[in-house]
């Protein structure tokens, strides 16, 4: 149910916008109308409104690379009207995060803005004349930017305070990410592993089988197994292999092996030596090593878990806040 207060705000932005518009048109007169579009309104959230000139001001630079493209007409024509859907949608946005940090009392000092104008000029080796040639260049004052830089602040410590604050990173996702992004470390994973073999053609081939399982069942640690069943040349190290890249490896012990992580034995692969089980032992890797990266990890951890949880707490506030788009 839309509130009354609200709706009654609305109805009387859009007469006041359209009394401008009327105005600048001459109509109210009876002189000869001008068609001039004064502004109007294209979005309502809650208490705000958001205006066409706000809309276009946004985007325009999508706008301008647009037209250097080389679309023709009937092409571009719907990419326009596809960076205005999504532009607006970035306006709803972050006029809801903006009523939030009202709601919610959340300020920002002088001090921190020019803070963080500091870390900008460091970062880019800027003085504070090419920063304000800078600004200049992309058509802000240096007012309008402190206020950029504040509505950003803002915006940060919402994220800190509603959703930054609630993310745990464990050890076991650091731990997963480094094993599921080898590429990233600068190294190669080699799969240090054990086998237990046994030969195709023994008659009593089912009744060891199970014996085997049986006995990795109950706990029986891997190495010992294979000295008592195992039948390969490497019985008696326990069936250890050696360490492996999973390049190295054929198809099908590849697929067996690749899921597994330290500690865990396969299930029975049919290979050209015979039927084998195969354990890693130790997962090695080339390049950084986990003590390494963990820090720069568990960043990159952080910003997916807060943008993800970002989306769904910013699709909530969709949810419960009144939004109408004008067409």
């Amino acid at each position: 149910m839309i509130d009354c207060n609200i709706f009654n705000r609305y109805r009387l932005l859009i007469l006041m916008v359209l009394m401008g518009t009327l105005l600048g048109s001459g109509v109210l007169w009876g002189t000869p109308a001008a068609a001039e579009l004064v502004d109007r309104i294209v979005a309502v959230v809650n208490d705000d409104v958001i205006l066409l000139s706000e809309l276009e001001q946004a985007m325009a630079p999508y706008l301008e690379r647009l037209a250097t493209m080389g679309y023709p007409p009937e092409k571009e024509q719907p990419l326009r009207y596809k960076v205005r859907e999504d532009i607006l949608g970035q306006l709803i946005d972050r006029q809801l995060t903006d009523q939030e940090v009202r709601r919610l009392g959340i300020s920002v000092t002088p001090e921190e803005i020019d803070s963080a104008i500091e870390r900008v000029k460091e970062a880019n080796f800027l003085t504070d004349e090419t920063l304000r040639e800078a600004i200049a260049q992309q058509g802000y004052t240096l007012e309008q930017y402190r206020k950029n830089v504040s509505d950003q602040i803002l915006r940060t410590k919402l994220v800190n305070q509603e959703i930054r604050s609630r993310t745990v990173i464990t050890g076991e996702d650091i731990k997963a990410y480094y094993e599921e992004h080898p590429e990233e470390f600068g190294g190669q994973r080699r799969y240090h592993l054990r086998s237990i073999l046994l030969p195709g053609n023994l008659p009593d081939l089912a009744r060891r089988q199970q014996q085997i399982d049986d006995a990795l069942a109950a706990g029986t640690p891997f190495a010992d197994v294979a000295r008592r069943y195992s039948q390969a040349p490497q019985a008696a190290e326990g069936g250890d292999l050696g360490a492996f890249p999973l390049e190295s490896l054929s198809a099908s012990v590849r697929r067996a092996v690749e899921p597994l992580a330290e500690g865990h034995a396969s299930a029975w692969v049919d290979t050209e030596q015979g039927y084998q089980r195969f354990y890693v032992e130790k997962i090695h890797r080339d390049g950084q090593s986990l003590e390494e990266v963990e820090a720069r990890i568990q960043e990159t951890l952080y910003k997916q878990f807060v943008d993800e949880k970002f989306r769904t707490w910013l699709e909530a506030l969709r949810q419960r806040s009144y939004i109408h788009v004008v067409k």
